[in-house]
C-alpha cells in the first residue's frame, strides 16, 4: 500500500496546530478480468486539486471515446445527512472530493453538467440525483449499472448470487472480497481512514468499467 499527502502539524507560538492538507494520495492493487492493476485515488477538498485530476479525466476519456462512462458516487454525514463526499470514477484512477470541508467548486459542477459525458452509479440512482440535482442544483444525470447486469441473467440464475455485485465479479473476474461495507463510516471527516478510500474508491471504479463494458 502506498500513501502520500496525510495532513500534518505546524508550531505557532509553542503550540502544535494540526493542518488540513490539500491532497492524500492512495494506491492498491485491484483484480479484474484476470490481470493485476494499480488503482489510484485523490482525496481532495481543493478546487485546484479536482481541476487537475478533471483534466486529466478528460484526456482519458477523449482518448476512450463516446462509449466510455464515468463513474460516481456521493456519501452523506452520518449526523447531519448532508452531502459529505463526491467520488468520481476514470478507468482506475478516481477522486474522492470532500464537500463537507469546502464547497463544490465551479469546475466540478461544469463537468458534471456536460452532457457528452455518460455518469454510471453503483448506489441507488435517487440519493444521487437527490444529492446533487435536488440539493445543489446541478443539471445532472447518471444511470444505475446493476441494471446492465441483471439484464442478461434469468431469474433462475440470479438465484445463484446474493447481490448484483457479486454476479458483476464474476463477470469481471474481480475478487468479490474487495467489496466493502462498514455501516459506522463518518463520511465527513477532515481524514478518511484508508480502508473507507479504498472501498469508495473501488465502487466507482467498478461502475465505471461495467458501464463502459456492458450498457452497449
Amino acid at each position: 500500500m502506498k500513501r502520500a499527502g496525510n495532513s500534518g502539524e505546524t508550531s505557532r507560538g509553542g503550540k502544535r496546530q494540526k493542518v488540513m492538507v490539500e491532497e492524500r494520495r492512495l494506491s492498491f492493487e485491484l483484480w479484474m478480468e484476470g490481470v493485476q492493476k494499480e488503482a489510484k485515488v485523490t482525496v481532495t477538498h481543493s478546487e485546484k486539486k479536482v481541476k487537475s485530476w478533471i483534466k486529466k479525466a478528460v484526456r482519458a476519456i477523449d482518448k476512450r471515446g463516446n462509449n466510455y462512462s464515468v463513474g460516481i458516487n456521493v456519501h452523506f454525514s452520518s449526523r447531519t445527512r448532508a452531502l459529505a463526499t463526491i467520488e468520481l470514477g476514470v478507468s482506475t484512477h478516481s477522486l474522492i472530493f470532500q464537500v463537507s470541508q469546502s464547497e463544490i467548486p465551479d469546475c466540478l459542477r461544469e463537468f458534471l453538467e456536460n452532457e457528452s459525458y455518460y455518469f454510471v452509479t453503483s448506489r441507488k440512482k435517487r440519493k444521487i440525483m437527490r444529492a446533487l440535482k435536488d440539493d445543489n442544483g446541478i443539471d445532472f444525470d447518471c444511470e444505475d449499472v446493476s441494471k446492465y447486469i441483471w439484464k442478461p441473467t434469468s431469474v433462475r440464475k440470479r438465484a445463484a448470487y446474493d447481490t448484483w455485485k457479486d454476479l458483476a465479479a464474476k463477470k469481471l473476474q474481480m475478487d468479490a472480497a474487495q467489496f466493502t461495507t462498514i455501516d459506522d463510516w463518518k463520511w465527513d471527516a477532515e481524514e478518511l481512514p484508508e480502508d473507507q478510500v479504498i472501498a469508495a474508491s473501488f465502487d466507482v471504479i467498478l461502475a465505471t468499467r461495467i458501464g463502459s463494458k456492458f450498457r452497449f
